[in-house]
């Protein structure tokens, strides 16, 4: 669903806040303003529209703080 949006290497999804959500886009140094909106609108759907989506591109994601790589994770108590 979300390589639909555009071609990446890796993603995950954080919620580190009530109403954020952050995806972070590995094995790209930028995406198109499109390429965000297609973005945005397909984790919209998927969760809730009430969240706020960023949406954050780099090189490699950096796993160390999660061996298991998951897609998804978050820290909202």
């Amino acid at each position: 669903m979300l390589l639909e949006a555009f071609a990446f290497e890796e993603c995950r999804v954080r919620q580190a806040a009530v109403d954020t959500i952050t995806a972070e886009i590995g094995g790209r140094e930028c995406i198109t303003a499109d390429e965000e909106e297609k973005l945005k609108k397909l984790l919209a759907k998927a969760t809730d529209p009430a969240f706020r989506i960023e949406i954050k591109s780099v090189p490699k994601l950096d796993w160390s703080d999660n061996s298991k790589r998951l897609f998804f994770s978050s820290t909202v108590a």
